[in-house]
């Protein structure tokens, strides 16, 4: 069993990992973690985007109960390999349980250095918590080393050690060290790029083809073509095809990527060559705001956004074979504590499509958007009817 330390958008990250597992091998555990009964889980865990961190399970407790002395005494040995006195780094992240990271910190050292060990302790930034960054430049998820882990659920908790942490400089090279980037059209995460591809539920990518109809500077092809895909771009700006081609060559020289296709098309009315397994793109999010929309402007741009996805998936669906799948990244606007996508599952389906439903979060929940932020993502997982 392992438990997943999900991002800030749990719900995101709980239809990501039902996509690639087995809906009945997940349970969401609390707002930061979701178990997965799956021993494939650190093999997958290097293309999941919306979890952070992977831990193995070693116990669960009754919380009212839990001794961390007592429990550590008594379990840890049995739990990690103690058998060498290596130097160490030592870590303690407590979700949802504060209180409990100043015994397990200071006990879990005294077990370790009577054992033996030569401890660093690492202390966590984030009221008791260690980030994903403090993990991944502290190697805590190595053998050598120890992140303990306990998650809250009510009155249990889950007892797990890190097994594995997102990579963050490997993402920033992506991100920020990628030939061409464009600030307007070019911010989408590549962790988001990567959850997007994962939601389209195909888990074994080799060599099938993803299509990207608004490509952009090629965040999502770059994503998927390092899963094993086949990538498949097109933009109404040839400047974008460009910066793609710039962008998929420089991941090609360190990774060799499948060679990849790109076309200068309109998505609203252009013809892409199949076979095509999957779509997943992000439809332009217009304009930039440093403020709420006011209502005629929030008019506007959304009529504007929503007759491009119409169109677009009104000259799409006839291309694609049933049970496509499709899924889109749409823009959506803060109005005082909600946000208003550009369009609904409603509007959706009525142009051929259904939306794909998950068993443990509303699959019309699904927003990416930062607290600052005034327009934010709707996420769509629909698959062609």
């Amino acid at each position: 069993m392992y438990l997943a330390i999900t991002g800030r958008e749990t719900a995101i990250a709980i239809a990501e990992l039902e996509a690639l597992f087995d809906s009945s091998l997940i349970t969401p555990f609390s707002n930061d973690a979701a178990l997965i009964d799956d021993k494939t889980a650190p093999t997958c865990f290097r293309r999941i985007g919306s979890s952070i961190k992977l831990a193995r399970v070693l116990d669960i407790v009754d919380f009212e109960s839990f001794q961390p002395r007592r429990w550590l005494d008594e379990h840890l040995t049995d739990s990690i390999e103690l058998t060498n006195n290596r130097k160490m780094n030592l870590g303690v992240s407590c979700y949802g349980a504060p209180r409990l990271h100043r015994d397990l910190f200071h006990r879990l050292n005294r077990v370790l250095s009577d054992a033996g060990k030569n401890v660093r302790t690492i202390n966590p930034k984030h009221n008791g918590r260690m980030s994903s960054a403090q993990v991944f430049h502290n190697k805590l998820d190595m053998e050598r080393n120890l992140e303990f882990i306990c998650v809250r659920n009510g009155d249990k908790l889950a007892l797990a050690v890190t097994t594995n942490v997102q990579n963050i400089s490997a993402y920033a090279t992506r991100d920020r060290g990628r030939p061409k980037r464009d600030t307007y059209v070019g911010m989408l995460p590549p962790k988001l790029a990567q959850t997007l591809v994962n939601l389209s539920s195909i888990a074994n990518p080799d060599k099938v083809v993803l299509l990207d109809p608004f490509c952009g500077t090629g965040v999502t092809l770059i994503e998927a073509s390092l899963m094993g895909f086949r990538a498949y771009g097109s933009d109404i700006e040839q400047r974008m095809i460009d910066y793609s081609q710039e962008n998929l060559a420089w991941v090609d020289e360190v990774k060799h990527i499948l060679p990849w296709r790109l076309e200068t098309m309109d998505a609203r009315k252009g013809n892409w060559q199949p076979p095509i397994a999957t779509v997943v793109s992000e439809i332009d999010l217009g304009q930039p705001l440093d403020s709420q929309p006011h209502p005629a402007q929030l008019e506007r741009l959304r009529a504007e956004a929503h007759e491009l996805i119409i169109e677009f998936l009104n000259n799409l669906q006839p291309q694609l074979t049933g049970g496509t799948p499709v899924v889109l990244a749409i823009p959506a606007w803060r109005v005082g504590s909600e946000f208003k996508p550009a369009a609904t599952l409603d509007d959706l389906e009525s142009l051929g499509y259904n939306s794909i439903e998950f068993q443990h979060v509303d699959g019309d929940a699904l927003l990416y958007a930062r607290p600052d932020q005034y327009v934010g993502r709707k996420i769509m997982v629909l698959k062609r009817k």
